[in-house]
């Protein structure tokens, strides 16, 4: 992992999983409400709005936000904010959940690079990244490597929010 700092310090990171038997989120009502109106195999245009461990998330302009079903090298190159076509292939009413695939993956991330290897990284250097999740005090940090980042907790900070990160110590 990496530690920088936000102009604030990136740390080594690794996703933690959530524990067995922890409580599940609250079903939100809004949610609920948005996929009613959806239908398997309806297309949305929809923009990366966040990514972390637990997958990658859209926004359509609704409470709905359709999850990637399958991430894969292909999806991992696609960027904050980028607006794609995707395809609902399962909607969960009851929860409020819906899950979509992007259309033409291939075309839209053909001749980008790979997320760069830790090797890569060289302390004091800045990079602008986007923030993939929390944890207890910190914000976990998105800078397209292989692992994420941790950067001291802000109470503004929000998933998928851009933030200019130096990196403060690399572990391997």
């Amino acid at each position: 992992g990496h530690c920088a700092k936000n102009r604030t310090s990136l740390l080594a990171v690794r996703t933690n999983r959530a524990a067995p038997g922890k409580r599940k989120k609250p079903v939100d009502p809004l949610e609920v409400e948005a996929v009613k109106g959806m239908e398997v195999g309806q297309t949305f245009p929809g923009k990366v709005a966040y990514k972390n461990g637990y997958g990658m998330w859209f926004d359509i302009g609704s409470a709905a936000m359709p999850r990637l079903r399958r991430r894969d090298k292909l999806t991992e190159k696609l960027r904050f904010g980028e607006t794609v076509k995707l395809k609902i292939v399962e909607i969960d009413v009851e929860r409020g959940k819906s899950q979509a695939e992007v259309e033409d993956v291939e075309t839209l991330v053909a001749g980008r690079p790979d997320k760069k290897e830790l090797s890569t990284l060289a302390v004091g250097s800045v990079y602008v990244g986007h923030i993939a999740d929390f944890e207890f005090l910190s914000a976990l940090v998105d800078i397209d490597c292989v692992r994420l980042g941790r950067v001291k907790r802000h109470p503004s900070y929000q998933r998928g929010q851009e933030v200019t990160v130096e990196v403060e110590s690399i572990d391997f």
